[in-house]
Formats: C-alpha cells, structure tokens, sequence
C-alpha cells in the first residue's frame, strides 16, 4: 500500500453574509459636564491620545495562499467602504461635531473606526500525489476587515 501524501490548495471562497460595525474599534472620547442650570450649545472635541492601528482579524480552514486575498477581495466588491489589512492613526488627530448638552447632563463623543465583517465558504483542492485523484474540501471561514472610515457616537446621560 502505498503511502497518503495529498497537496491542498486554495480554490474559491464564497460569502454567505457581510456586515458593518460601526463600532470595530475605538480611537478617541470626550466628555463635557454640564452641570450648570441652563442649556448650552457646545462642540464636543474628542483627540486621539496616542498613536495606534487595527489590523484584519480573520479565520480560515487551511490559510492558504490565495484564500485571504479572495476574502478582501469579496468584502472590497460588497461595500463602499475603504477596507484595508491594516489601518493606523496618529495622536493628536481630532474629530469634532457641535451639539446641544442639556442643563444637568453629560455629554460624551466616542470615535470609532469601522469595519466589515465577512463569513463564507472556502474551497480547497486536494490532490492525491500517487494516483492524482481530486477531491474538494469545504471549511468556514471569516474575517473582519478594518476601513479608513469613523463613526462618531453621541450619547448624553445623566448627571
């Protein structure tokens, strides 16, 4: 008998769903207390405080060459957003938006990056060296992608 010895490659991935998350990851906050008695208009400023990025974060079957590009690929074609492996920032960047904080509340500005998410179906080829029979294998697989993109969330709580 002779010996199994089987090459896996990667043949095609197929999404079944993709999402937005708004909140993937978080950059900056501000908060303004306004405990005074009367309403104010105010522009919340929130400043990145340190240099940082967020990378992809994804989970195949095999991880063969070719898989993870036809992942960023499908996500890329799905959204308008601008995906990337891998998205930095800088300390002291800042983001601003002018709202109205009640008198007695407290308002907070959180900044967010966004990403995309991805699940689907990953093909593999194998091939049986000594008899180069081919078989196809199927694993899920998923991955989250970050975007150049932010989201900026207001919430007013209070005092």
């Amino acid at each position: 008998m002779q010996p199994r010895a089987i090459e896996t490659s990667f043949y095609k991935y197929e999404q079944t769903s993709i999402s937005e998350n708004y909140e993937y990851q978080q950059i900056a906050m501000a908060r303004v207390d306004n405990t005074s008695n009367y309403a104010t208009e105010t522009k919340l400023t929130a400043l990145v405080p340190c240099n940082g990025s967020v990378s992809a974060s994804i989970t195949t079957g095999f991880g063969l060459s070719g898989e993870i590009d036809a992942m960023f690929e499908s996500v890329s074609a799905s959204t308008d957003l601008s995906v990337s492996m891998r998205v930095p920032w800088r300390a002291g960047a800042s983001y601003s938006i002018g709202t109205k904080i009640p008198a007695q509340k407290i308002g907070y500005l959180q900044v967010y990056k966004i990403g995309v998410s991805t699940s689907g179906v990953s093909t593999y080829r194998q091939r049986n060296v000594y008899t180069n029979q081919v078989t196809y294998a199927e694993q899920h697989s998923s991955a989250s992608f970050p975007t150049h993109d932010i989201n900026m969330k207001i919430s007013i709580e209070d005092n």
